[in-house]
């Protein structure tokens, strides 16, 4: 784990689109040929969209160690998220947001 980030225990979280895959694919209905060539066709993205939730989350850390270096320092002294830091970290992911190209 990076030391940056104590406060992050899940290399993905525990919410989101990663932890959605899981209960899309196993709810999918499997009533004829199409519907299991959509199937695979949706599995054989799985690793792509991985890629993609890794690329943005590492994105997003570099650029708030760049542009708001204060929010990783806030939380590393106190061990929590100030409603400060919290509102400037969500200004932060807003702003990332914008910028990032999957």
């Amino acid at each position: 784990m990076n030391e940056k980030y104590i406060l992050y225990s899940s290399p993905l979280g525990t919410n989101g689109l990663q932890s959605e895959i899981p209960v899309t694919l196993s709810e999918y209905r499997l009533d004829n040929e199409k519907d299991i060539k959509d199937y695979l066709s949706l599995v054989n993205q799985v690793p792509e969209l991985f890629t993609q939730i890794l690329d943005f989350e590492q994105g997003l850390f570099d650029f708030i160690d760049t542009k708001y270096p204060q929010i990783p320092e806030s939380i590393k002294e106190t061990k929590e998220l100030s409603e400060d830091t919290e509102k400037l970290l969500v200004s932060a992911i807003e702003e990332f947001k914008k910028t990032f190209n999957c």
